[in-house]
């Protein structure tokens, strides 16, 4: 069984990749159009200069070095199957490797650097789960001739050791902290839905108990110390909802939604939401990526670095 790609989800990911590829003039190996074509196979973009910043690609799923100067994006992974996979909440963290089950690794994003952490083995396979900033969770996988055979969530502690959680096994797809507790789903592939279940986050040998069956999706989220569950179309907790049919990341801190989508030419652009009043206070079009920075949303365009002040653009809207 090939394992589904922990949030964005798989089935967003493809159809928003494929878009990028057939619709955005230009486009070549889900790269920018801005883009310089890259004649060699990179699994990984170099750390460049004190211009430089590491960004993400979140449709492609592979990093990029970004020149803050001439607002270019100058290297992206481009090795065939090796895929970059990130927590779906904000973190240095991310892991590296060949789909097919081979040089996959621990990652840590800082600045212009990308810095190993812990290297697997062959046959084996690491993906982001869940963080909160204090624990980091992943789901280790076993590969035989190249198709995964089991799953189990790890946490990592220092200096990159991995602890399994031995009774947290299964198709699991996607995670969540929250007070203490790791939430999380299960892919049912004979129902063909997701079970959501918990157990505690620091009890290693703990049994997960089962919270629901037949959610839509797997996609989970965290805001306002709510759990929210995602159903392909909104985001929804109790009586609360977010539309999002794409990607979704909650900035709590800053009272924001910022949701990533691909628009009516193809291209990719950026929404910023209150979550107050669930209105769209501000928009830029022809993103690369973005970084939080206090209160400012940091968009990186192509050709363009736009810093979107929050309380500036919630009374521009009111």
């Amino acid at each position: 069984m090939e394992r589904k790609r922990t949030r964005p989800a798989a089935s967003v990911v493809l159809s928003l990749t494929g878009l990028l590829l057939v619709g955005c003039s230009g486009a070549k190996e889900a790269h920018f159009p801005s883009t310089p074509a890259i004649p060699r196979s990179v699994d990984l973009p170099a750390s460049g200069g004190q211009d430089s910043i590491i960004l993400y690609n979140r449709f492609t799923q592979r990093l990029l070095a970004y020149n803050a100067s001439s607002r270019r994006v100058t290297e992206e992974g481009n090795a065939p199957n090796v895929i970059q996979y990130a927590f779906p909440t904000p973190s240095e963290y991310f892991t590296t490797g060949n789909s097919s089950g081979t040089g996959f690794s621990i990652i840590r994003v800082r600045g212009n650097l990308i810095q190993p952490i812990l290297k697997l083995d062959d046959n084996q396979g690491i993906f982001p789960l869940a963080t909160d900033g204090a624990q980091q969770f992943f789901l280790h996988s076993q590969y035989t001739d190249g198709r995964e055979g089991s799953r189990v969530v790890v946490s990592m502690g220092p200096q990159g050791k991995l602890t399994p959680y031995p009774h947290a096994t299964g198709l699991i797809d996607s995670g969540a902290l929250l007070g203490g507790t790791l939430y999380f789903t299960t892919y049912q592939e004979k129902s063909n839905d997701y079970t959501l279940s918990k157990l505690p986050s620091r009890v290693v040998n703990a049994s997960p108990a089962l919270i629901s069956k037949g959610l839509r999706s797997g996609g989970l989220y965290v805001h306002d110390k709510a759990l929210y569950t995602s159903d392909g179309q909104k985001l929804v907790s109790g009586a609360q909802s977010f539309d999002c049919k794409d990607l979704c990341y909650f900035h709590d801190d800053a009272g924001i939604l910022v949701r990533i989508r691909v628009d009516d030419q193809s291209a990719f652009s950026l929404d910023v939401i209150d979550t107050a009043t669930h209105k769209v206070i501000a928009t830029r079009k022809d993103i690369v990526d973005y970084r939080m920075s206090g209160s400012e949303v940091v968009v990186y365009r192509v050709d363009s670095i736009d810093r979107i002040d929050v309380k500036k653009s919630r009374q521009r809207s009111s």
